[in-house]
C-alpha cells in the first residue's frame, strides 16, 4: 500500500497526468523479507491475497495492474543494488524501445527481526552501526528503511511534454566482482 502511495505522488510530482493504458514501465528493486515472514509466523492466515499480499515478486506487477501501465513490469531483488539494477533496466528499456518511460521504486521495510539477525550472523552489520559508504572507516552494512520512487523518460520527450526535469541520466551499468573472499 505504500508503494502504490509514493508512486502516485511520483507519478504526480512528475506531472503525469494521463498514464493509464500507456506503455509505461514498472520497476520494483525490494531487499528483506520481513512482511513475509511476519505473515508466514501464522499458518493458519493464509487466504485468497497470501500470494499476491505478502510475496515481494508481486510488487511492480501490483503497481503496473493498478495504475494501468503497460510496459515491462519487473520486480528486482539483487540485494543492496536492487533498485539500481532497476533503474538500469529501465534505461535500457526505454533506449531499446520496450517502452515509453518507467517508474523505478525501490522498497525495504523493517517490520521483523529475522533478517536484521541473519545479518548480524553473518558478520556483515556495521558494528558501530553507522552508514559510511565509500569511507576508509566503514566497517559494515546499514540497514535502512525506505520506499521511493521516480519517473525516467528520453530528455527529448521530456522537454516536448515539459515535464518538470529534476535530473539527466548519463549512464548506467551493472557488473559483479566474480568469486572474491566473500558473495
Amino acid at each position: 500500500r505504500l508503494l502504490l502511495e509514493v508512486v502516485w505522488e511520483c507519478m504526480e510530482s512528475a506531472g503525469q497526468r494521463d498514464w493509464r493504458g500507456r506503455n509505461i514501465g514498472c520497476y520494483v528493486g525490494v531487499f528483506g523479507e520481513d512482511w513475509l515472514d511476519l505473515n508466514a509466523k501464522d499458518p493458519q492466515h493464509t487466504g485468497m491475497y497470501r500470494i499476491t499480499g505478502t510475496a515481494d515478486f508481486a510488487l511492480a506487477n501490483r503497481v503496473s495492474y493498478e495504475f494501468d501501465m503497460k510496459g515491462p513490469s519487473m520486480t528486482i531483488e539483487t540485494g543492496c543494488s536492487s533498485s539500481l539494477v532497476g533503474l538500469h533496466e529501465a534505461c535500457a528499456a526505454i533506449h531499446a524501445g520496450a517502452c515509453e518511460s518507467a517508474v523505478v521504486a525501490g522498497t525495504n521495510l523493517l517490520l521483523s527481526p529475522t533478517m536484521t539477525l541473519a545479518l548480524s550472523e553473518q558478520g556483515v552489520l556495521s558494528p558501530s552501526g553507522m552508514c559510511q559508504s565509500f569511507d576508509a572507516k566503514a566497517d559494515g552494512y546499514v540497514r535502512g528503511e525506505a520506499v521511493n520512487a521516480v519517473f525516467v523518460k528520453k530528455l527529448e520527450d521530456a522537454v516536448r511534454d515539459g515535464d518538470p526535469i529534476r535530473a539527466i541520466i548519463r549512464g548506467t551499468a551493472t557488473n559483479f566482482d566474480g568469486k572474491t573472499a566473500g558473495i
